[in-house]
């Protein structure tokens, strides 16, 4: 239930004071139009189940989905996959998926040539939150890839 579920946080400004915001009794919810192209919720380690899933297939391996389904997610074009923005890192090619609908944010990535994939989340939806986590996951790229 969500009383026992993290709270996410909002803030006025990103220098404002991050506010908790209740997640059964807070009227926040993405736009319909949106909800198509991400009104999704996971927990963590679904979270990471997905990345996995994306890493096999990216790796040639079929999961619950053909792996030449899930790759034509990651072939860019115009710079982005379907959903995943595709780009390349310290000479890796990497596949970044980011969400958040204002009071979480998490972005994951998974490197094409690697075993190799993460996320990391942030309990609030601002400019500032997400940078840490960008700052993080470079940190996470670096340390990690070869």
């Amino acid at each position: 239930d969500g009383q026992e579920a993290p709270w996410g946080h909002m803030a006025a400004t990103d220098e404002a004071p991050l506010e908790p915001v209740d997640p059964v009794h807070h009227e926040y919810r993405l736009p319909a139009i949106l909800a198509p192209a991400g009104d999704i919720h996971l927990s963590l380690p679904d979270y990471g189940k997905f990345l996995q899933m994306n890493l096999r297939a990216l790796q040639g391996r079929d999961t619950i989905l053909p792996a030449a389904a899930i790759r034509y997610l990651h072939e860019p074009a115009q710079g982005i996959g379907l959903g995943w923005g595709v780009q390349q890192f310290l000479g890796h090619t990497a596949s970044v998926h980011a969400g958040g609908a204002g009071t979480f944010i998490i972005v994951g990535f998974v490197l094409h040539d690697q075993d190799l994939a993460a996320a990391v989340v942030a309990n609030a939806g601002t400019d500032r939150a997400e940078r840490a986590v960008v700052n993080q996951l470079k940190s996470i790229l670096q340390t990690f890839s070869s």
